[in-house]
């Protein structure tokens, strides 16, 4: 039976899923899952192979206009931020659903960034794409192509 506890329970994880954009380079993505290369047209879906993680906006992700730039700690413990020369994937999150999840799940939080996890065997389906100067983020007209996605999952 689906009682009040269980309603209870459902809302409760409803409101800590809400989840903001988070981003990601293309190229990154179809190097570890090739299925991502298949996401060309609004409505086109792929169902994931692997983890994915994501970041939500912070400054030095996007410090200009030229695009994303990927998080990455050396051998030595060191942070840099490396331009991608790609399109750029948005997480476009959205509360679960009786049936399943539609966000990116939560990894870890620093003091200007959360990162995010999504499961192998996700759905994803591009809902929009956004030619480069077309969509902002932070105030700033990035210059690379935006797919904006929708998730689903368990």
């Amino acid at each position: 039976t689906f009682g009040a506890d269980s309603l209870t329970a459902f809302w409760d994880v409803k409101r800590r899923c809400e989840v903001a954009p988070t981003y990601h380079a293309l190229d990154w993505l179809i190097k570890n899952d090739p299925a991502w290369a298949k996401l060309r047209s609004v409505g086109d879906s792929i169902v994931t192979s692997s983890v994915v993680t994501a970041g939500t906006a912070e400054q030095e992700s996007f410090p200009d206009q030229l695009g994303f730039r990927k998080r990455v700690r050396s051998q030595s413990g060191a942070i840099t931020y490396e331009l991608q020369e790609s399109e750029v994937i948005t997480f476009h999150s959205r509360p679960p659903t009786i049936t399943g999840y539609r966000s990116l799940a939560f990894l870890a939080r620093t003091d200007t960034r959360l990162s995010y996890a999504l499961p192998p065997l996700a759905t994803v389906t591009l809902t929009a794409m956004n030619e480069p100067g077309e969509w902002t983020v932070r105030g700033i007209a990035v210059q690379r192509r935006q797919l904006t996605v929708a998730v689903s999952y368990g």
